[in-house]
């Protein structure tokens, strides 16, 4: 189990007022993808190699194209890390609005699909 972090990246407190950690594997999951995901390679010295180029769809028009180069820079981004590497991923894009999109991103373990994580990423087009 890791640390257990709130949704906007602050340190939980345990109900003894000490450090959280997670809860479950699953949690413990989400949050590893929510940390690979909102940071970009080479921010972290000892792990250049975590994080995600999620950003880099910035600027791109809403599309299936689009849509299909997120879904391969997270895929890709999550089978980096070793903790994740032997999990299946599915990841969907799903058009929100002319100027942004949200990508799904499930662990998938048999036939069912447990939803870890939504990104909503803006695309900047006007």
């Amino acid at each position: 189990m890791d640390l257990y972090f709130s949704e906007t990246g602050d340190l939980k407190l345990s109900p003894n007022r000490d450090l959280a950690i997670t809860d479950s594997d699953w949690r413990d999951t989400a949050q590893q993808a929510y940390i690979i995901m909102q940071t970009m390679p080479g921010d972290f010295l000892l792990y250049p190699r975590l994080g995600s180029k999620i950003s880099e769809l910035y600027g791109m028009p809403q599309s299936r194209e689009t849509g299909n180069l997120g879904i391969r820079i997270i895929e890709e981004a999550l089978t980096n890390n070793q903790n994740l590497a032997a999990s299946k991923i599915a990841v969907e894009a799903v058009p929100t609005g002319p100027q942004s999109i949200r990508f799904d991103i499930y662990i998938v373990n048999g036939p069912k699909k447990s939803m870890i994580l939504s990104i909503d990423q803006p695309l900047g087009m006007v």
